[in-house]
């Protein structure tokens, strides 16, 4: 719980602080939408956080990479934008050094277990 505190309390005064200068003012029937997203952005995190105090980080961050895919396909359906050749590029990056991380993280514990 700290840790959850902790990051949403710093993000939050990261944010307060630049808000000045980017921010604009949201019309009241936005309102609904951005609670819901914070809402759902904690539990999220939230749960992220216990997934990783119940299992190792190399077995749960490749699920998290769904979230590419999740921002590609909800980026298409709702935008209309297709990802450009950098944004696939740069997805494709780090879900390969995700995989690799995983495969690594076997095979070290299948030689460790060996022994």
């Amino acid at each position: 719980m700290t840790n959850f505190t902790l990051q949403i309390l710093g993000v939050a005064c990261i944010l307060s602080l630049a808000a000045p200068l980017f921010a604009e003012p949201i019309a009241l029937r936005h309102l609904p939408a951005f609670v819901i997203v914070a809402l759902l952005s904690a539990i999220g995190h939230f749960c992220l956080i216990m997934a990783l105090s119940l299992a190792p980080a190399a077995v749960i961050q490749p699920f998290t990479y769904l979230v590419i895919i999740y921002a590609f396909m909800i980026g298409y359906v709702a935008l209309g934008e297709i990802p450009g050749p950098a944004t696939i590029i740069g997805g494709l990056i780090i879900a390969g050094a995700g995989i690799f991380a995983l495969r690594h993280e076997h095979r070290r514990s299948s030689v460790r277990l060996k022994e």
